[in-house]
């Protein structure tokens, strides 16, 4: 019985991890694109630098 319950509480947060890393990727991915946008356009600008 208690080895069932702490199974399926294994699988529920091997579940929730696996979303929680998934968001985080996109999460820094995201940033990421930002940031390398922000640099693009501020070497972009001419008279600066």
């Amino acid at each position: 019985m208690v080895k069932k319950w702490l199974e399926k509480r294994l699988t529920v947060e091997k579940k929730i991890n696996g979303i929680r890393s998934k968001m985080w990727m996109s999460f820094f991915h995201l940033s990421n694109l930002i940031k390398s946008k922000k640099k693009v356009y501020s070497v972009d600008k001419p008279g600066r630098g």
